[in-house]
């Protein structure tokens, strides 16, 4: 599917369980996160409200429900104990007779504080998940694009990527939008039976901010 059939949106309430599949799927079947048991409903539910209280943005890519009437091919993961990504996408997405089916949520994206202390108030760390099933369709880049802009308009001063080494689609997706690596740390993580590499990049912001330590 062309680039130009996803919209980047605000997220809702409802695309909660959409994010909740990719969130999970990276979790099953990824390093994109260093931890190892899928999240419930519920605890996508309270993440999502404390990104809203704490006004951290939520995007998500929307794809009309033929994308994943197209690569509905997955089979069901033993280690989720249900169906597949794009499986569940479609079981959302599947409309009433006569009504054509909702989008599908493809992929998701945000930002929050890089570390707790008052003097990192203007760094932020940012996450990017993409449907497995709709990946290599520039999803992810649109959905960084999304992030810098808001980035910038909010007057934050630079976004931070924590990345696993081996992932290099991530990497060179960052390093197209300037993001530049500032460092590694070997051996912090252990998943899927090896020690994970973090590879830190960030992005310096252009904007008008005018910091103060209040």
């Amino acid at each position: 599917m062309p680039p130009d059939h996803i919209s980047i949106r605000q997220a809702r309430e409802s695309d909660i369980p959409g994010i909740l599949e990719i969130y999970n799927d990276a979790i099953l079947n990824t390093t994109a996160l260093y931890t190892y048991e899928p999240f419930t409903l519920k605890m996508m539910q309270q993440w999502f409200s404390e990104k809203a209280a704490k006004n951290f943005p939520v995007f998500i890519a929307e794809a009309p429900a033929s994308a994943a009437a197209k690569t509905s091919t997955g089979k069901s993961n033993p280690a989720a104990g249900n169906a597949s990504s794009a499986e569940s996408n479609l079981a959302i997405a599947k409309a009433e007779p006569g009504k054509a089916a909702a989008p599908i949520v493809a992929g998701f994206a945000s930002y929050g504080p890089f570390r707790p202390w008052p003097a990192y108030k203007y760094s932020v760390e940012h996450s990017i998940y993409v449907n497995k099933d709709q990946r290599g369709k520039g999803i992810a880049k649109k959905l960084l694009r999304t992030l810098i802009d808001h980035a910038t308009n909010a007057n934050l001063h630079t976004i931070v990527a924590g990345i696993d080494s081996q992932n290099d689609v991530s990497i060179n997706l960052h390093r197209q939008f300037g993001f530049k690596e500032t460092g590694q740390i070997a051996q912090v993580g252990y998943k899927f039976g090896r020690w994970l590499d973090l590879v830190f990049m960030q992005l310096i912001l252009e904007n008008n901010l005018q910091p103060n330590e209040k």
